[in-house]
């Protein structure tokens, strides 16, 4: 098998899909394989930055020391800014399985009519 270099300038990972089947299948593994193990690890991630906005507000609100309270209090709404990011990003890999899913049925729609 020869590496081929994409125009980007990288080693390509799919060589050519130069089949409607080849198609479905790495639409199907894209949705079923990738978007898993990636939600999967921004919802630990998301769940790590609740727990740490949860002590640090605890902290802060046991802490008498203006200089400690004003910085948690920074890595706090930073924090939150965090969880608000990775909520997005979780929304865009939704809606990129959800395209992911309708491009599998149009390949499977367009393989039926191609063998009938």
């Amino acid at each position: 098998m020869s590496v081929r270099v994409s125009g980007r300038g990288r080693e390509r990972v799919i060589q050519e899909i130069e089949t409607v089947e080849q198609g479905i299948k790495v639409e199907l593994d894209v949705q079923s394989g990738f978007y898993k193990i990636l939600n999967d690890h921004i919802t630990y991630w998301i769940a790590v930055e609740e727990d740490v906005v949860d002590s640090y507000t605890r902290l802060l609100e046991n802490t008498r020391e203006g200089e400690v309270k004003s910085n948690l209090a920074q890595i706090i709404e930073g924090t939150k800014n965090h969880i608000r990011s990775l909520e997005s990003i979780k929304q865009s890999l939704s809606t990129i399985v959800s395209d992911t899913q309708q491009f599998a049925k149009l390949l499977q729609n367009l393989n039926k009519e191609s063998h009938s």
